[in-house]
């Protein structure tokens, strides 16, 4: 497979009729969105997806995105980089997946009015599903691991007597009997 523009827009049918493959980078400036949700995409998208027809008669395209970005630590609030890597089955059959009850296993694309999918609408949404929840260093490494507690309180003592809460189960238990 040789590296070749990867297109905007496809029509998946077609596509999965040629069994087309493309292996090739997208330019990190077409992703406004996912650039929208961290520091910055360190490096241009490199992408790979191919085009069939499965043996259930499904028109099926899947692939892969890798990309490096920067987030903040959540932790010790310095950058660092994450690589991203997302990988993607979809199907433009609705209604035969539906039939076959195969939701689970594809996610569904839909046409536009060309009877075409957005190819990096499609690749974008992947990667920012790729996103980490909370951006932070493993705790070995984090320059602030040593200073703050962790998130599970372990390390926190706690006063029993000063606990609200006590006052609560002891009304309980003086009223049950």
């Amino acid at each position: 497979m040789q590296n070749v523009k990867i297109p905007v827009t496809i029509d998946p049918i077609r596509a999965a009729a040629k069994k087309l493959d493309y292996e090739g980078i997208i330019c990190k400036s077409d992703f406004s969105r996912l650039a929208d949700m961290v520091d910055g995409i360190e490096n241009d998208i490199e992408v790979r997806v191919s085009f069939y027809k499965d043996l259930s008669g499904l028109h099926v395209f899947e692939g892969t995105a890798r990309t490096s970005v920067v987030m903040t630590c959540q932790r010790c609030l310095e950058s660092m980089t994450i690589s991203l890597d997302a990988k993607f089955k979809y199907s433009s059959d609705e209604t035969l997946l539906k039939q076959l009850e195969l939701e689970d296993e594809f996610d569904c694309a839909e046409l536009n009015s060309f009877g075409e999918v957005h190819l990096y609408d499609i690749i974008e949404d992947e990667l920012i599903l790729s996103l980490p929840l909370v951006a932070k260093h493993p705790e070995e490494v984090c320059p602030a691991a040593g200073r703050i507690g962790t998130a599970g309180g372990d390390d926190i003592e706690q006063d029993e007597g000063n606990n609200p809460f006590r006052a609560l189960g002891d009304l309980i238990k003086s009223k049950n009997n």
